[in-house]
């Protein structure tokens, strides 16, 4: 009886001390703070009534390929594309073969560039994530 005793004892203590851990999720599960493009910096002249012409100028390993767009519906769904972009975190990553720079010349004559490389914003030599 003493055996059976102690061995529901020894049972008792032993699931005593494997109690269950709460998971923690790991920080890479967290969202990621973002900011609109148009709240940022220099972004925040860039209203649709004051865009003038947006100049898209694409650099490749083939070269550049320059078009201005002076047309209002085209201006229009241009800058409607920008209302969403948001800027993230930066990042150290890096192309070469894949850049868009879209320079728009505003009605007052001062002018601001939004330059994408592969997926990510370029601002004053600094890489940020792009998020979506």
């Amino acid at each position: 009886m003493k055996k059976v005793l102690v061995l529901f004892l020894v049972i008792f203590i032993l699931a005593g001390c494997n109690e269950k851990k709460e998971i923690v999720p790991k920080e890479d599960n967290k969202p990621k703070e973002y900011q609109y493009l148009l709240e940022f910096e220099d972004y925040k002249d860039i209203k649709l009534e004051n865009i003038k012409s947006i100049q898209k100028i694409r650099y490749t390993v083939a070269g550049d390929n320059r078009v201005e767009v002076t047309e209002k519906d085209e201006i229009e769904k241009f800058y409607n594309s920008l209302i969403n972009l948001k800027i993230g975190e930066e990042t150290d990553m890096a192309c070469e073969d894949n850049t868009t720079v879209y320079k728009i010349n505003l009605i007052d004559g001062k002018s601001v560039s939004i330059e994408i490389e592969c997926d990510w914003f370029v601002i004053k030599g600094k890489r940020y994530n792009i998020v979506k």
